[in-house]
This record gives structure tokens, C-alpha cells and sequence, in this order.
């Protein structure tokens, strides 16, 4: 019997979905709050059916007695259905024994409880339990080009609101450092309390990441997705045999960034000896495919660095190429973010094209 855990936290759920064969989905869902469009205050019962309603339509299933739904809340919601269980958050935080919270990274409880980090001296002995990135497990979107994702929000409210809090992520929590050469490659872990696991959210992500770069130079971003822990601690605490045959992804490769800006020429070399040229005017971005299981020769010549080389790994995005002058001090109005959302959008949908 399918199973649907939720953690209910003020101002949204997160919620995950495992299927009899232990497949799963995960969605974070905003929800329904009184503002000036409301009549009335909506009940805690009409908030609660309208999550019900909404996870129906995402996970396309019925919510009815053929799935088992679990849900952690500090609110008392005074539901009584057959098929719902509820449980104190605290008690499904406390149930997780401490190997789990070090391979989940940070524990997330959501709400004015806040999120806390769990510092871990002995990472090396934590590598084991680290995700074995692959190709089969990991979708690499440029296999169906067709279906690349940057789907169009609903209404101008829903982008803006989408649009800023990616942006707040990517400008507070990515830790980047400046450094002066070429000569070694950056690796950046973004972390973010929100589920980006629809196709969309992902990519606005990685693209507002981009753009925070100001610091030229070669990167590396991975995309921490330790933060299921919220949606599945009810699962832990309640049918803990389901929620350890899951594997939860730790960390998502979503490829190699190169930041210069200035105009390019490169060389492209892979393995089988196959070679791509091509040029790259400032204030243009370029993507070029590549799985997590390649690397690749790319030598740039720069009319400002001149000549070299760099040995490259891809990931989701593959490489992206960015030549854009950017300004880390510069207040943007929301206008001019979703114009600017909106030229990197049509920018690298031009290039994947003419690929």
C-alpha cells in the first residue's frame, strides 16, 4: 500500500510520496494562508483539505483508505480520518537514532523552529555513505530536449514569489570564495531547507547560482539534497522498515561553471578524441552537454587571460560557459530579475538548440 508522509509547517508542507516498490516523489507545497484576497479566515481544517487537494493533483493519486498517510505537526488540526495518523514533530525528530542525522547532514524542523546544521568532524569516515552519482540513477535533462524544463509559472505572483526566494538562497547560502588563477576549480555545495525536486525549481536554481558568481574562475556545483529529512521522519518514526529500503540522494552533481567575463575561444576535446570549437561573445552564456560520467578537455583562449586548459566533469547541466559582467552589490527590481530570468532562459534554450 502506497504511503504518503507529510510534515505540516507553518506556511508549507513538505511531502513524500512511496509507492508499493519503493519508488518515491517529493514535493514542498505552500499553504493556503488569509490575505486581503480571503473573505474569511480559512480554518485549520480548510487549510489542511485544501494540502490534501493540491498533493492529489501533484502526486496524481486518491487520497483515500488504498493509501496510508502519516503527518507531523505541532499544530493540533482536530482531523479524524481513518487512513491519517498524526504524530508530534518532536517525538518524529527524536526517533531518528544519530547515524541518520549524520548521513542526512542537518536536521530540518521547519516552522519558527528554524533549520540546524549539525557539524561533523570525521567527514571521511561519512564518504561511504555518500550517494554514488551515476547516470542511471541521476536524470540528465538534455537527453529529451524537448521536455527541458523552464516551464512558465502560473501568474506573475507565483514567479515572483518563486523568483525571490531562489534568489535569497542562492545569494545567502552559497559559500564562494574569490581567488585570483585559473588554476584550480572551486567546488561549491549549495544547501537549501527547500525540495527542489521538480524540474523547474531545479533549474531556476541553478541558474540564479550562476548568476550570483562575481568571482572569476572555474566551478564546480553540486546541490545538497539533504533536506528530505523533513518529509521523511514521519515515515521513520512510523514504518521505519519502508523508510530504510530508501535511498535517498545526498548530493546531485549539476555540472562545471567557467565565469570569465570577457570574449572566448574554445576547444571542446573528450575522450574518443572527437573535438568541438566554437566561440563564446561577451555577455553570452553556453552550455554544452555532458554526463557525470565524462570529462573533458576544454582550452579557452581569453583576450584578457590568454591560453589554457582545464579538465572538466558535467553533471546535470553538464558545462555552462557564462560571459556575462555581473554586480554583486546591484538591487534589482523585480522587473528587471524576471527580465533577467527570462534572457537566461531564452539564452541557453538558443544554444541547446543549435547543439
Amino acid at each position: 500500500m502506497p504511503v504518503l508522509s507529510i510534515d505540516y509547517s507553518r506556511g508549507a508542507a513538505s511531502a513524500l510520496l512511496v509507492n508499493d516498490n519503493f519508488s518515491y516523489k517529493i514535493v514542498r507545497v505552500p499553504l493556503m494562508v488569509p490575505d486581503i484576497f480571503y473573505a474569511h479566515k480559512p480554518s485549520k481544517k480548510e487549510v489542511f483539505k485544501n494540502l490534501m487537494e493540491v498533493l492529489q493533483e501533484v502526486f496524481k493519486v486518491s487520497v483515500d483508505n488504498k493509501i496510508k498517510i502519516y503527518v507531523t505537526t505541532l499544530t493540533d488540526l482536530d482531523i479524524h480520518e481513518k487512513n491519517i495518523i498524526f504524530c508530534n514533530k518532536s517525538e518524529s525528530f527524536r526517533s531518528l537514532s544519530p547515524i541518520d542525522f549524520l548521513y542526512f547532514g542537518h536536521l530540518h524542523v521547519g516552522g519558527s523552529m528554524g533549520v540546524y546544521n549539525i557539524e561533523v568532524s570525521f567527514k571521511e569516515v561519512l564518504k561511504d555513505l555518500y550517494f554514488d552519482e551515476s547516470e542511471d540513477v541521476v536524470i540528465n535533462y538534455f537527453k529529451n530536449l524537448e521536455l527541458y524544463p523552464f516551464l512558465k509559472p502560473d501568474s506573475d505572483r507565483d514567479f515572483y514569489e518563486e523568483e525571490a526566494y531562489l534568489r535569497f538562497i542562492a545569494r545567502t547560502r552559497c559559500k564562494i570564495e574569490n581567488f585570483e588563477t585559473f588554476a584550480n576549480e572551486k567546488s561549491v555545495t549549495f544547501s537549501t531547507t527547500r525540495g527542489l525536486d521538480d524540474e523547474r525549481a531545479l533549474c531556476r536554481f541553478m541558474l540564479l547560482c550562476i548568476d550570483s558568481l562575481c568571482s572569476e574562475g572555474f566551478y564546480s556545483f553540486k546541490l545538497d539534497q539533504s533536506n528530505f529529512l523533513g518529509a521523511s521522519s514521519p515515515l521513520c518514526l512510523l514504518e521505519n522498515t519502508t523508510f530504510q529500503r530508501l535511498e535517498f540522494p545526498e548530493f546531485l552533481t549539476l555540472g562545471s561553471v567557467i565565469n570569465i567575463m570577457d570574449d572566448l575561444s574554445c576547444v571542446i576535446s573528450s575522450s574518443n578524441g572527437a573535438k568541438t570549437q566554437f566561440s563564446v561573445k561577451k555577455g553570452r552564456v553556453f552550455t554544452h552537454p555532458l554526463s557525470f560520467s565524462e570529462r573533458i578537455t576544454l582550452s579557452l583562449k581569453s583576450k584578457k587571460y590568454g591560453s589554457f586548459e582545464k579538465e572538466l566533469s558535467g553533471g546535470v547541466f553538464g558545462i555552462v560557459i557564462d560571459t556575462r559582467e555581473k554586480s554583486g552589490t546591484k538591487t534589482l527590481s523585480p522587473d528587471e530579475r524576471k527580465e533577467l530570468i527570462k534572457s537566461w532562459e531564452e539564452t541557453l534554450l538558443y544554444t541547446l538548440k543549435g547543439l
